[in-house]
């Protein structure tokens, strides 16, 4: 094949990537529903679409066509070339919305990769190459990685092969391993020297192979079969035995480290051995989905773990509480799932049994009155030890010895097995199973209604009313609350958080119980109407999302039964048009009501119905939630003198800003959690104590409106009006205000005198530009006295003006 005929192909291929584009484009990544061909094998729209785009604009007459999506016409095999594509490599990673899919054409004479590009919808990355006319990565000329030795090499290895274990032998060796989806697109990275090397041993389809193939020969690399035969594509059998690809100086070294591993083929055969006998996993449910995906995007982290306790009095046996663990753990399968990546999927896999370990924390050292301290400050750092979601079972216990007499029970798991709600009832079985292990008495336990997968396999298909309601609820909302932060917001969202709490009185909780009722609303659409005010006043927003969390029991069979069953809900708050507080209690409790209403959908339904633009700065579609404790729990709590459930906090924040409140004797307390990264301890102060201005007007004063309830404590009206503006001070009152700036011009030429958005001048800089344009105005006719208009924005030009019509004698 000719070089012009290399430059025709390559210009088919960016035609064909450039039109795969524009269809990526009406497809939003995470937000594609997948169906399931023969096997196991997933397929969207996106798909279909994408190989149609392709055919259009590669095949030519003669040439054969093999297609991951197109049945295969056999004639392809008398023809010397052959066009070899996938039009999305890695649906799994595109439908779970890893970044980490592409599409891959690869061009084939005579069975050998000629030509290929690979192009990844989600990073807008390119790569074309042709052999004898190099590689291109995003337009520049790029090559292989020319690395000599092995040792330090960055291998990227297939995800699911790591998850599988078929890795694990590699492990401590001379390669730095990254797992990663999509054969094409590691394939391309090695061809443009983003990575050393990538092999599989498993046996992969031409179609995966074939671009990335021909990307790393134009680049001067090698690829072939694991026995090192030369990569031979358009086979009657499309199925290839697995590959090398690497950088040109390794593939000797590569090839003699993997015949060196004594058990690889081994090892190899027992992975896909138990692979295929092991049961098919159960698919996760759509909450599960969402936290497994939000796992892959931040690793272990720590913002999913939910903690509680149980305080237990008189001796424990340390026997009788592991027992009593070690029971509940078997009598729910979610305590000992897991959660593994077969064929590019995840899937929850039951273990048949599984044992908590049960550490226990001596607190005796201590002074007995730092003992609950230490408590609190060791349950925190162990809040903070993340869970890998692929090793369960997904709980951890700590029993912290305080004395003979007391013991506390912490138990931590992950949010994809277990929500609050769903931990204070597994602590209360506990407590039941173990009361009855130190009696000696058995425990009727009653028969669970259902599994937890099996409950989550029972959710009713959301009708097209509930779906429609929900369009049209949040039809036009904002997709952010742009609050006065203390910094920038991180290009990539954290999760580093705090807590602050605040008290309501009982004389206050009841005057706030009294206005709700007689207004026809609820304590929580009270409290919400005056945390809604508040992100009003702080954003100057009149449409707002505050989302909150139910627990999904929404049936009596889901009561007892252990697992994410929580939802998330949007609430849309209008604080349009001046209402007096009660007027607008009474509309967030029909904004609220509704909503929860229809409460079933999940929310990844509605995000993905919503089609929002992806931030990965942000949680999507609110970055604040209003909750209260689940308060009809207290009834399921442990009910025996001396044992009592504990709340511990976990100090990492998903949200910029949380509010959770809780009933109490003594009243009610809310806990605000907050990103320190966006929020310093003092703002949330001022805000709690702003909220709470709110609260106490509202329940003193329901018909006053919204824009004219106090704000500010006293102790800052005092500062802000008084001390503040507490502004007398000598001066020389001989001299004029551009005398005096000129005097400071002195002192301080060189330092910055004002700051506009990106705008900054120096004195010197500033009195300059003063003093030309004074002298302008005086050849235009300005005497002292004359009255000199200035029209212009606020900026550093209207400083300018200022001085320069003093300085020549205008006013």
């Amino acid at each position: 094949m000719s070089s012009s005929a290399y430059a025709d192909i390559l210009k088919r291929i960016e035609a064909a990537l450039d039109a795969a584009r524009v269809v990526f484009s009406r497809f939003r990544l995470g937000e594609v529903e997948a169906e399931y061909k023969t096997g196991h094998d997933p397929v969207t729209e996106a798909d279909r679409a994408v190989d149609e785009v392709l055919r259009r604009h590669l095949l030519r007459e003669g040439e054969g066509w093999l297609s991951e999506e197109s049945v295969d016409d056999e004639s392809r095999l008398s023809k010397s070339r052959v066009w070899i594509v996938d039009p999305l490599d890695g649906t799994r990673e595109f439908v779970a919305g890893i970044p980490e899919f592409c599409v891959s054409i690869g061009f084939v004479e005579n069975g050998r990769p000629v030509a290929g590009g690979i192009y990844n919808p989600a990073t807008d990355e390119m790569m074309l190459g042709a052999i004898d006319s190099g590689v291109w990565y995003n337009g520049k000329p790029a090559r292989c990685s020319q690395r000599i030795a092995l040792q330090g090499s960055l291998a990227l290895a297939s995800r699911s092969e790591v998850k599988r274990g078929e890795w694990k032998q590699f492990e401590g060796g001379p390669l730095e391993i990254r797992a990663m989806g999509s054969v094409a697109y590691k394939l391309g990275l090695v061809a443009v020297g983003r990575a050393d090397l990538t092999f599989t041993l498993t046996p992969k389809h031409e179609w995966d192979v074939a671009a990335g193939a021909a990307l790393v020969l134009s680049a001067g690399g090698i690829v072939t079969t694991p026995d090192n035969s030369e990569l031979r594509c358009n086979q009657k059998d499309p199925l290839l035995p697995g590959l090398i690809g690497c950088g040109p100086n390794l593939n000797k070294e590569l090839i003699a480290y993997l015949k060196s591993r004594p058990n690889l083929a081994q090892s190899q055969q027992n992975a896909q051995k138990d692979s295929q006998d092991s049961p098919r996993g159960i698919p996760l449910s759509s909450t599960q989905e969402r936290l497994w995906v939000l796992d892959q995007l931040h690793p272990r982290n720590p913002a999913q773990n939910v903690p509680c306790g149980l305080r237990l009095t008189g001796l424990v046996p340390q026997g009788a509480v592991q027992a009593a663990l070690d029971a509940v753990v078997q009598r729910h399968e979610i305590l000992r799932t897991e959660f593994r990546v077969v064929e590019g999927a995840p899937e929850q896999v039951v273990l048949p049994s599984a044992r908590i370990a049960l550490n226990t924390v001596s607190l005796r050292h201590f002074a007995p009155q730092d003992r609950e301290s230490q408590l609190l400050r060791l349950a925190r750092q162990e809040t903070q030890n993340a869970f890998e979601l692929s090793s369960g079972p997904l709980l951890r216990a700590v029993l912290f010895d305080l004395s003979d007499a007391e013991h506390v029970l912490l138990v931590i798991c992950h949010r994809i097995v277990c929500d609050e709600v769903s931990l204070q009832l597994l602590l209360t079985e506990v407590n039941s199973v173990y009361q009855a292990q130190i009696r000696e008495k058995s425990q009727a336990v009653p028969k669970l209604s259902a599994q937890y997968h099996e409950a989550a396999a029972r959710d009713v298909v959301p009708s097209s009313a509930e779906l429609a309601f929900w369009k049209q609820y949040l039809e036009g909302a904002p997709s952010s609350i742009d609050l006065p932060a203390d910094r920038q917001r991180p290009p990539l969202q954290t999760f580093h958080g705090d807590k602050q709490r605040m008290s309501i009185d009982p004389s206050l909780l009841e005057r706030l119980r009294t206005m709700s009722q007689s207004h026809g609303a609820t304590l929580f659409s009270t409290l919400l109407a005056a945390f809604s005010v508040l992100l009003w006043r702080y954003s100057r927003q009149e449409d707002l999302i505050v989302g909150t969390r139910v627990s999904g029991r929404v049936r009596p069979e889901l009561e007892s039964v252990i697992g994410p069953l929580e939802n998330m809900l949007a609430l849309r708050i209008d604080s349009s048009g001046e209402p007096c507080f009660a007027d607008f209690v009474e509309r967030v409790h029909q904004s609220s009501q509704a909503a929860f209403s229809h409460q079933e959908i999940p929310f990844e339904t509605v995000l993905k119905q919503l089609r929002l633009d992806r931030d990965m700065s942000r949680h999507p579609l609110f970055q604040v939630i209003f909750t209260t404790k689940d308060w009809a729990v207290a009834g399921r709590a442990p009910t025996q003198p001396g044992v009592s459930l504990l709340e511990f906090e976990n100090p990492a924040e998903e949200f910029d800003l949380s509010v959770e409140f809780a009933l109490n004797d003594n009243g009610l307390d809310a806990t605000f959690g907050y990103n320190t990264d966006l929020f310093d301890a003092p703002t949330i102060g001022r805000m709690i104590g702003h909220f709470q201005s709110l609260l106490a007007a509202g329940a003193e004063n329901p018909s006053i409106k919204i824009s004219r309830l106090p704000l500010l404590s006293e102790a800052e009206r005092q500062q802000l009006l008084m001390e503040w503006n507490d502004t007398a001070v000598a001066y020389p009152r001989e001299a004029t205000v551009h005398q005096l700036f000129e005097a400071q011009v002195n002192r301080s030429s060189g330092s910055i005198a004002v700051v506009c958005r990106d705008n900054r001048l120096t004195y010197d800089e500033l009195n300059s530009r003063a003093n030309q344009l004074a002298r302008y105005l005086q050849k235009r006719g300005v005497v002292p006295g004359d009255l000199v208009g200035i029209c212009v924005d606020r900026s550093v030009d209207m400083l300018v003006a200022m001085l320069g019509v003093l300085k020549a004698g205008g006013a």
